[in-house]
Parts: structure tokens; sequence; C-alpha cells
């Protein structure tokens, strides 16, 4: 066998291998890789005969609304279009799969708005062309046209490799595994393999310090220390609601983040960047109806998230309660 043969032998033996090996380690952390199942949406209250209601967003909202709760209240069918780390870029493609719904609810926070979170299923959903518009129409500097556009090869080695750039999935479904063989019979260990659309009864205050600077530390490596709120967000969402306004009624929810987030990751002019976002599209789309779950006294406290952007299960309650009198009001509006 010729030195070439060994080579081409030894490469092709140490790809299969660790493919296999990244493969087994996905199925065993847990974390879900597959985004084209969000495309087969679970519709609650299907008893009830009237055109359904489109709950959007990231898993933000999904651990914000209880929808067989919600379709009870509202007594119409409720659709969740959900994605995990999903913002108005991936949404907005997500929900052209529903067109017999005559109101949208888009769910989202600070978090969702920011470009500097950038989904890791943005590649599997939106188009690279629309992507490279957005990049261009937002004057985004080269580093972070750099980052957007690497997600894209990055997809396509995902179907060997599914571990590649998901360190930290992998890290917490490990840890979570571990913790669980090791204390079997502890009460209150942390559930960090939550699903999409799943709840949890665990509370940030519950966390001991070491674990809370971690976790600080890990989403402030994640945006890079920055936060921007003017670019391809921001104009996917203005597609978005113009896109389901075409539909119908179209509301939007503007979802809390835990104080911890609000008080360590952004700071007063975060915040301010934020707010205007906000007022510009409210100002610019003013048939769209706003409501503000952001602002209930309940959200000051750390009791009703599980981590720093998702609500436990006291705090879904909550919201959903709170959400189905604003959309029963906005149902009946003409």
């Amino acid at each position: 066998m010729t030195r070439l043969r060994q080579f081409a032998v030894i490469l092709i033996s140490v790809v299969g291998l660790t493919s296999v090996f990244s493969h087994i380690i996905t199925e065993w952390a847990g974390f879900e890789t597959d985004v084209n199942q969000r495309r087969h949406f679970k519709i609650s209250g299907k008893e009830y005969h009237a055109p359904p209601i489109i709950i959007a967003g990231g898993s933000i909202i999904g651990a914000a609304v209880d929808c067989d709760m919600l379709a009870t209240n509202l007594e119409r069918p409720v659709i969740p279009v959900v994605v995990p780390y999903g913002s108005p870029c991936e949404i907005e493609y997500l929900t052209r799969d529903v067109s017999n719904a005559d109101v949208t609810v888009v769910g989202v926070s600070i978090y969702e708005l920011d470009d500097q979170f950038i989904s890791e299923f943005r590649a599997d959903i939106v188009p690279i062309t629309q992507t490279a518009r957005d990049l261009w129409e937002s004057h985004c500097d080269w580093a972070y046209v750099q980052r957007m556009i690497n997600y894209y090869p990055q997809s396509c080695l995902r179907m060997l490799f599914p571990t590649l750039g998901r360190s930290m999935s992998v890290l917490v479904g490990v840890r979570a595994h571990l913790r669980r063989f090791l204390r079997p019979s502890a009460k209150g260990a942390p559930d960090e393999l939550l699903k999409v659309n799943q709840s949890s009864t665990e509370r940030i205050t519950e966390w001991p310090r070491g674990r809370l600077l971690r976790n600080l530390a890990e989403m402030e490596g994640e945006c890079l220390g920055r936060h921007k709120f003017d670019g391809p967000k921001r104009l996917a969402f203005i597609r978005l609601l113009r896109q389901q306004a075409r539909h119908g009624k179209v509301v939007v929810l503007l979802l809390p983040v835990s104080p911890p987030y609000r008080n360590e990751l952004v700071n007063a002019e975060d915040k301010a960047a934020y707010e205007k976002l906000v007022a510009e599209i409210a100002k610019e789309e003013p048939d769209v109806k706003w409501v503000r779950i952001d602002q209930l006294p309940e959200f000051e406290s750390t009791d009703y998230f599980w981590d720093f952007n998702h609500m436990n299960l006291a705090g879904e309650q909550i919201a959903t309660k709170a959400i189905a009198a604003e959309l029963k009001k906005i149902l009946i509006q003409p």
C-alpha cells in the first residue's frame, strides 16, 4: 500500500471515528440538534372550532406560555412556533409554514432582539442570501459579518460532527448527567436538559454563588461582552410583523429576563438602546398591539426564573394568565 493510500485510510478512519463519537456524545448529552422537527407544530385546543392563534418566538416564550392553558382560556386552538435560541430572524421563516391563523403573538425580550446573541440554528433556517442582505443593509462591521457567515459552513459540518460549536451544550448535558449519577436522590437537583416548551420548578434563588458567576461569565462570553440592537434582527422583526399582519392581528409580547441578566449583563446604555428599538418599531407599525409582560412586578424576583432567560413553572403560570387576559381584550377589538 502506498503512503498516499495509507494516509487516506488513516484520515477516513479518524474522521469516521470522530463523527461516531460526536453523535454518541450528542445523543447522550440530550441537547437538540434537529431544527426541522420544529416545522411539525403541536396544536393545543384542537377541540375548539375557530382559527388558530400562533405563539411565535424563541425558547423564552416557550417557557413563558402554557399553550394548553392559553387555549382553554381563549377557547381557540394555539400553535406554538418556537425554536431554541430563536429570534425574529428565524421566526420570520418558520411562521410561513402556518397559513390558517388570524392572530399572531410574537414573544421577544432584550435577549432575542440583541444581535450579539446569534441562534445556532440560524443557518438551518435563514437562507444565506437573506443574511447577506441584512448584514449589508445594517452596515455591520467585518468581525460581525465573519462571525455570522461562519455559521453556514459550520451547519454543513455538523451533519458529520453535531457537537461542533456546541461545547456549552455538551458541558451542560454531561454535567447534568454526572450530577444525577453522583447524587440520584438529591432534591432540587438542577434540570439542565430541558427542551423547548418544557417547564422547570428550579429557581435561580437556589443557585450556589459559584454557579451564578459561572453562568454570568458564560453568557457574557457568548455575546463577546457587547450588545447591539440595530442590526439584522431589527430588519427581520419589522418584516415578521408586516408579514403576519397580512393574515390578521399581530400582538407583540415584551417578555422579561431575570434580574441577574438585567442587572449584571446589560448597562443603562444597553437598556436605553433596547427601549429605543421598541419605541421605533411601535411607531413604524401602529397597527401592532404591544403587551409589556416584562413590567409585571412579579418578575422583579428571581423566584420565577429557572435560568437567566427562562421562567420556571411558577413564572409560566403568572405570565400565561396575564397574557390570556390581555389577548381576550385584544381579540374583541375590531
